[in-house]
């Protein structure tokens, strides 16, 4: 499927009776992708490409066991909006995918408790901004990040209890912190 510029915002939804699908070789441009109520989804070879947006591109409600695997998803200049947001959703995993976010951004990536990244790339504006959070969070638990290459001009990640973060590559003045239950950091990865 390859969905092209329109100009009226295009949706693609996976709801509760898309449960339990494989979804691959996908292509979008300034589209969102909304999962909602819905489980146990494996998303492979998916593109999504937006300019100039002013929409969500990922939207996660209400899910969980949800996996992306082999993709990539660039932004540019969303006019201060969020790239993806995650509300009473869980066991997020990307695999071997690319994030790339550019320009006037607001918060890229919405962390829930539960969401491994694994073998991926995330690039954030090369300018720390106070509207563009790499990760928005208060504390998530129970987190993984692990042979990741992150980017990013500035600020901090405190991930919360549980969590773990080994084997990444993060430069550009992002700190990446575990918290632990009390709130004293329990591990830290370094920056550039």
């Amino acid at each position: 499927i390859d969905l092209e510029n329109a100009p009226n915002s295009q949706t693609f939804t996976v709801s509760s009776g898309g449960s339990g699908s494989n979804i691959s070789d996908l292509k979008f441009y300034n589209a969102e992708i909304k999962v909602t109520n819905a489980q146990n989804l494996n998303f492979d070879n998916v593109t999504s490409l937006a300019a100039d947006w002013s929409h969500y591109i990922i939207i996660f409600s209400g899910s969980s066991n949800i996996r992306i695997n082999n993709s990539l998803f660039h932004v540019s200049n969303s006019g201060g909006k969020s790239y993806m947001q995650v509300t009473g959703s869980s066991y997020i995993s990307f695999d071997n995918t690319v994030i790339r976010c550019e320009g006037y951004m607001g918060n890229l990536i919405g962390l829930t408790n539960h969401m491994n990244f694994t073998n991926c790339e995330i690039y954030g504006p090369q300018s720390y901004s106070a509207i563009c959070k790499l990760f928005n969070s208060v504390s998530p638990q129970y987190n993984l990040f692990e042979n990741c290459t992150i980017v990013y001009g500035g600020g901090s990640v405190a991930l919360g209890s549980n969590s773990i973060a080994k084997n990444n590559t993060i430069s550009g003045g992002l700190g990446l912190t575990i918290k632990s239950k009390i709130g004293r950091a329990v591990q830290q990865e370094s920056r550039d």
